[in-house]
């Protein structure tokens, strides 16, 4: 463990802080889902295991018709984006007062991408339907986190992927 200086110690209880409250929403939707948890328990047909940290689910009747009406809706619609706008102030804020010592310890700019990251990984264990693929009639849900970040380069935009971004800290994430 590195040694805990006052920059550290800071960054410590600002991610207690937030940690203690995604504990707290973490609870509030648990108490919410448990009637669909129940009966989702219920309905869940078994699971195989496969090689690689994978997991196939044989999909059910009504998946297999919500799938097939995707890929038609796709081929016949046009598709939209959308944007949802959060509030990161506090992250801001966060960065702004540590981003010196920050740079001093671990040699690269506290930015927002570390943050980021963990964020998405952190979504998907939450859904892993959106870490999963489609293959013939099976559902493959993927037991690990490789995510891909976009960068411009002076070569033009490369994307390289941080595999296990699940295990990498935020400072190994920067650099």
């Amino acid at each position: 463990a590195q040694p805990q200086n006052p920059v550290a110690q800071q960054l410590s209880v600002s991610l207690a802080a937030a940690e203690a409250r995604v504990a707290s929403m973490k609870a509030r939707v648990a108490e919410y889902d448990k009637p669909y948890n129940a009966l989702k328990a219920a309905a869940a047909p078994k699971l195989t295991v496969a090689f690689g940290g994978e997991r196939r689910m044989k999909k059910t009747p009504p998946r297999a018709k919500i799938a097939q009406r995707l890929v038609e809706a796709q081929h016949k619609a046009a598709i939209l984006t959308t944007f949802n706008e959060i509030d990161m102030s506090a992250l801001k804020e966060l960065r702004e007062r540590h981003k010196e010592g920050y740079k001093e310890i671990y040699g690269v700019s506290l930015g927002f991408m570390g943050f980021f990251t963990k964020a998405c990984v952190e979504a998907l264990k939450k859904v892993p339907g959106v870490n999963a693929r489609i293959e013939g009639e099976e559902i493959v849900y993927h037991d690990f986190w490789h995510i891909g970040v976009a960068v411009s380069t002076e070569r033009g935009l490369v994307v390289p992927v941080l595999r296990n971004a699940d295990q990498l800290s935020i400072p190994e994430i920067d650099q």
